[in-house]
């Protein structure tokens, strides 16, 4: 699935439309009898398919979320602010990103290469993310829906309060982009499936 989930981005990243399962089955070199199967497992992690049975979404995604995310010359949305600032760490792109606080409304742009965080606006801002992953099916759902940007701690403070039972933490912008470049170079399987992208395109 994590090989799958980074061809399918690199794609729509590319080509700025919807996925196939036949194009994305080629990608990652399945048997296309094999895309049916895959297409229910991403589906009950939260992936997104529009009524032809292309794939529109997952992280990364062609239908609006508050999280804009504009790169490599696409205006594209992601699930959440972890996302935004762990796609330019993955995917060695630059990206511009407006997000608005859940709390105040207030607007929260900045800008993410590969090498960190550049601009941030206001420089209060932080993110809020779910600390325990583990065994998590609906990835969306159980995760993405909980992570914003915040223009303030007050706010994220005001936020997480809301949603005690979650396990929110509250981080700066900075230290998610680099616990996603201490993934990607100590993560085997997300290393692997990374190479095997580069070395494909």
């Amino acid at each position: 699935q994590v090989k799958a989930v980074f061809h399918f981005m690199r794609l729509l990243l590319d080509r700025g439309e919807p996925v196939s399962m036949a194009r994305l089955a080629h990608s990652i070199q399945i048997l296309l009898g094999q895309a049916a199967s895959l297409r229910r497992q991403l589906e009950e992690r939260g992936g997104e398919f529009d009524a032809a049975g292309d794939m529109v979404g997952f992280g990364l995604t062609l239908i609006p979320t508050p999280h804009r995310y504009a790169a490599e010359g696409r205006e594209l949305f992601v699930w959440c602010a972890s996302d935004a600032l762990i796609f330019p760490a993955v995917f060695g792109h630059s990206a511009a990103i407006e997000s608005p606080d859940p709390i105040t409304g207030k607007l929260i742009r900045l800008k993410v290469s590969a090498t960190g965080v550049q601009q941030l606006e206001p420089e209060t801002a932080l993110v809020t993310r779910v600390i325990n992953t583990a065994d998590i099916g609906d990835v969306r759902g159980s995760v993405c829906y909980y992570g914003h940007f915040f223009a303030s701690g007050d706010s994220a403070a005001e936020y997480a309060g809301r949603h005690e039972g979650i396990g929110l933490q509250i981080v700066p912008a900075s230290k998610v982009f680099q616990m996603a470049k201490i993934l990607v170079r100590r993560d085997p399987l997300l290393r692997t499936a990374l190479t095997q992208l580069r070395s494909s395109s």
